[in-house]
């Protein structure tokens, strides 16, 4: 168990993302499974000793006075290690692109119906983007994707998808142009 993913992944942590994993993982929406969470808490208590990062030792704490199960521990492994990588992505997503997530809600708010909510929520990101100071190969991204989805709102709409056809192909273009140049002067 010393030399598992599971361990290396887990002492990459800091102890903000353990305070918050540990929400995570005890969260029923993301986990059902109540051994997932008797897992992490023994791995936060013993995390600093090698002897007890044992899969025995890890599995009468899980489950006492039951038989050792590999099959059963390394699937319980399995899914903690799963519930990281998820809170990891999650959290990279919601510090580093609010408005990834944002641009999120929009295409559900699409997909629903909710056309009032969703033009008021892609308005916000626009103007939000239009304060943008900097113009780097992520705001002409995230610009064509604007974009793209106010010509996917046009569409399932029924309106003359070509009202923004020209936008969309320029915000292409722009980010295309721009990405290459990065990379063609690196």
């Amino acid at each position: 168990m010393q030399k598992s993913s599971l361990i290396r992944l887990f002492r990459s942590l800091t102890k903000r993302d353990i305070r918050e994993l540990r929400k995570f993982v005890g969260s029923p929406y993301f986990n059902q499974r109540e051994d997932v969470v008797r897992l992490f808490d023994y791995l936060v208590s013993v995390i600093e000793e090698e002897e007890a990062l044992d899969k025995g030792r890890a599995f009468a704490a899980i489950w006492p006075g039951q038989p050792y199960d590999d099959e059963l521990m390394r699937l319980v492994m399995h899914f903690l290690q799963k519930h990281i990588k998820r809170y990891l992505a999650w959290s990279h997503l919601e510090e580093e692109e609010p408005s990834f997530l944002q641009l999120q809600l929009c295409k559900a708010l699409r997909r629903r119906g909710q056309d009032k909510q969703h033009q008021k929520e892609l308005s916000a990101l626009r103007r939000k983007q239009e304060h943008q100071p900097y113009r780097s190969v992520d705001y002409y991204y995230y610009d064509y994707r604007l974009h793209l989805e106010q010509h996917e709102y046009n569409l399932r709409r029924r309106r003359s998808g070509g009202g923004n056809l020209q936008e969309l192909a320029d915000a292409l273009t722009t980010f295309y142009l721009s990405d290459l140049l990065r990379y063609s002067c690196t």
